[in-house]
């Protein structure tokens, strides 16, 4: 018996050390930090709430992409003018559309740049437009399609 034990607490040792290490291998795949790369529209909510409080989202069929470059330019599907630059800061993101002007929303943009506010979770990036036309606010959910160049 004391031979077993003697065998047993040593090779508990090594088991319990090697599975306490964090290597890349053990890394979630659904995990991303980076705002880089293609994304694609998969949901939004425009200020709808539950009765328990929790925000409603609506899937979006088709959603537009939005390629986010790490050189600080942007192509999204979303308006007529479809191309510009991005600049963060902080939990922000500002999109200068390259066009004098455009529509969007009903809304005329003069000076060619949306602020949204930006959150990652996960495979998830949710943008929410900030001076929005909504109340509670508008949000929209990207899921990555693809890694950045």
């Amino acid at each position: 018996m004391k031979n077993i034990k003697f065998y047993l607490l040593p090779l508990l040792c090594v088991m319990v050390l090697t599975s306490c290490s964090e290597n890349e291998k053990d890394k979630d795949p659904e995990e991303n930090t980076s705002i880089n790369g293609s994304w694609r529209l998969t949901s939004n909510s425009f200020g709808s709430f539950d009765t328990d409080g929790s925000r409603v989202w609506t899937d979006v069929k088709d959603g537009h992409k939005l390629e986010l470059k790490s050189g600080g330019n942007f192509m999204s599907g979303e308006f007529d003018c479809k191309e510009g630059t991005y600049k963060l800061s902080d939990k922000e993101i500002t999109f200068t559309f390259g066009c004098e002007t455009f529509d969007a929303w009903l809304l005329k943009y003069t000076n060619g740049e949306i602020l949204y506010s930006y959150e990652i979770k996960g495979k998830y990036m949710i943008l929410s437009e900030i001076g929005s036309r909504c109340d509670e606010g508008c949000l929209y959910k990207f899921v990555k399609v693809e890694s950045p160049d």
